[in-house]
């Protein structure tokens, strides 16, 4: 933690970093990290059906792909609509 680490964490909506601290309970910041955990459970799925390839497994693997494109995609707009939601607060 530098000098950084007073202004900036990761649950602070873009609009309101640089300013002081703010605590308590937050609602955003989660976009990266549920995408990161579903890429990450994605990936070892992935090479735990990759063992013993049949059709089915990789008709599996491609089907776990989508998801997880979906999740991150899904994450994404809630954050885009958690940053619209705090700059209309902000007027």
């Amino acid at each position: 933690a530098g000098s950084k680490a007073l202004t900036f964490r990761l649950g602070t909506p873009i609009k309101l970093r640089g300013l002081p601290m703010r605590f308590g309970p937050s609602t955003t910041g989660f976009t990266d990290p549920a995408h990161g955990t579903s890429i990450a459970l994605f990936q070892l799925t992935a090479i735990l059906l990759a063992k013993r390839f049949n059709i089915y497994r990789i008709i599996n693997i491609k089907v776990l792909r989508m998801l997880t494109e979906e999740i991150g995609n899904t994450f994404l707009e809630i954050d885009k609509r958690l940053q619209e939601e705090i700059s209309l607060k902000e007027k």
